[in-house]
Formats: C-alpha cells, sequence, structure tokens
C-alpha cells in the first residue's frame, strides 16, 4: 500500500465499522435488508454482468439449460438471471436467498423489460411477459440462507454468480451443492476472490492484510467478502463429496517489493476469480 493512501485507507476503516456497527441496530438492520444492494440501476450495458455471464457459463459448462431445472443461490434483488434461464429453454426456476429482493418491484421489471428488449439469442419467447414476471411463470423462493436450509429439492443445475465470497459457511455452501445437484446434475459457481471496492487503493491483497478483528468490526453485521482462497473452496467441495473442474481462473499479478507477500504468491493466493464446476462423486457417503 502506498503511504500516501494509509490516511484514506484509516479513514475507510472507521467508515466500514461505523456502518458494521449500526447494522447491530434492529431498527436499522431492517431498514438497510429492504433496499437495492445491487448497486447500479437498470441499464442495458450492464446485462451482460446480471444475467448474460451466468448463462452463457451455465451453457457453457453444464451442457445448456433447455428443459432443465435450475437452482440459483443468492440471485440479489431481481430475477434478471433468472428470466434469462427461462428465455433459454430451461424448464424450471428456483431462488435460494435469504433475503429475497422486491422481485416485483417496478425496478426489477425494467429489469425485466431490458433483458426482453435487448436479448441477443434469437427471439423473445412469447410466453415470458416482463410485465408479469415472475408471478406468471414457474419461478419458486426459497428464503432460507445456505447455513439453514435443509432439503431444496434435486435439480440439473445449481448455480451462482459472485455470491461464495459473501458466505460465512464455506462448508454449507458445498453441502447444498452435493445436495440439490442430481446424479446427473451440474453445479457451476463464479466466485469473486478479488477485494471488491478495497481494490481501489491500488492494492489487490489489501482486504487480506487487515487482522481478523479488525475485518469482523467492519463486517460482521454485514457482506464483506470471507476472505477465503481458491484452494479452500476447492477442498470445501471435494470434501463434500463432489468432483471438482476449473475451467476458468483469473490471476492477479504480484508486487515484488512488497514484503508481506513473500512466500504467498502462489496461484491459490493470486487467484482473483475462478469458475468451479462441480458434480456428484460416485458412492460418496458424508462422514457423520
Amino acid at each position: 500500500m502506498k503511504k500516501a493512501n494509509i490516511f484514506s485507507v484509516s479513514a475507510a476503516v472507521a467508515l466500514e465499522i461505523v456502518k458494521n456497527l449500526m447494522m447491530k441496530i434492529p431498527t436499522v438492520r431492517s431498514l438497510r435488508v429492504r433496499q437495492a444492494r445491487t448497486a447500479l440501476p437498470p441499464c442495458a450495458a450492464e446485462l451482460d454482468r446480471y444475467a448474460y455471464q451466468l448463462l452463457d457459463s451455465v451453457e457453457k459448462y453444464a451442457g445448456g439449460v433447455v428443459g432443465k431445472s435450475i437452482l440459483e443461490i443468492g440471485p440479489g434483488d431481481n430475477l434478471v438471471s433468472g428470466l434469462a434461464f427461462l428465455a433459454a429453454g430451461a424448464r424450471s426456476y428456483t431462488v435460494l436467498d435469504r433475503f429475497p429482493g422486491a422481485y416485483e418491484s417496478e425496478t426489477a421489471r425494467h429489469w425485466y423489460r431490458l433483458l426482453a428488449e435487448h436479448w441477443p439469442y434469437g427471439e423473445w419467447p412469447a410466453h415470458l411477459d416482463p410485465m408479469r414476471f415472475p408471478t406468471a411463470n414457474q419461478v419458486t423462493v426459497i428464503r432460507e440462507s445456505v447455513e439453514s436450509a435443509g432439503v431444496v429439492g434435486s435439480f440439473d443445475v445449481v448455480c451462482s454468480y459472485a455470491v461464495g465470497e459473501h458466505v460465512s459457511d464455506i462448508d454449507a455452501f458445498a453441502q447444498i451443492s452435493r445436495k440439490a445437484i442430481g446424479e446427473s446434475g451440474v453445479g457451476v459457481h463464479t466466485i469473486d476472490f478479488s477485494g471488491h471496492w478495497w481494490d481501489r487503493f491500488g492494492d489487490p491483497f489489501l482486504f487480506l492484510k487487515f487482522p481478523e478483528l479488525i475485518w469482523r468490526l467492519m463486517g460482521s453485521e454485514r457482506g464483506l467478502p470471507n476472505r477465503v482462497r481458491f484452494d479452500e473452496f476447492y477442498g470445501y467441495f471435494e470434501r463434500n463429496g463432489l468432483t471438482v473442474e476449473v475451467p476458468n481462473r483469473v490471476l492477479c499479478d504480484v508486487d515484488p517489493t512488497d514484503p508481506w507477500v513473500a512466500g504467498r504468491a502462489d496461484d491459490s493466493f493470486r487467484t482473483m476469480a475462478a469458475v468451479f464446476v462441480v458434480r456428484q462423486t460416485p458412492a460418496f457417503r458424508p462422514s457423520i
């Protein structure tokens, strides 16, 4: 971290601690969870981020979506990704989210209209009306976290996009994938291992350098990254009876003059994003 940024980082840490403490107040927390979590307003240019990237990953790594049942973990404030799955031919779409968004709000419907207007994969299906979605379609919402969810059903595809890095219990995240994936099903999880907005200070590893106590003070009541690294995620999937492939992975360069980085600069440490494709391991028996 550059010396010129020390004051800015200190100010940011103090602000994050205040925000976190405020979230301990029930009234404040209740008001906050009702607000949108997606930072960007509806915009056609952002459909790639909120709809197409996940759809394309599932199409590429799970053998398509036509006729398949889809479970998405943590879609966010709207279901534009789910609408994309159904438009591409999925049989059904189910959501698992502890804090479901306002899926029928005007802002959400604005996203749905944009998707229908800018759909790049052929003619838009006549049976999918953006103004009546999701109530008029095969959408199921499970209001549970991955940590508390029990049996949620069996699906052809279980997927998530930039969710795993915010989960507090990675073991539970892996267990949900194993339980919900059918025998011939596939899990496709894109996980962002970057520091998110902490990257703005010019050090991609700054968020890993905070002592655990400080990190908890800033984010115990909020959704800061859990700082779990690539190899740890990989291990959790395997220990929960899943075979794992990583077809796409983004590595970050390291600063050789940073003494904190010395001895840590392996590929797991440098991974900033990865796609995990997981399947049930035959004859796996979970430990008791």
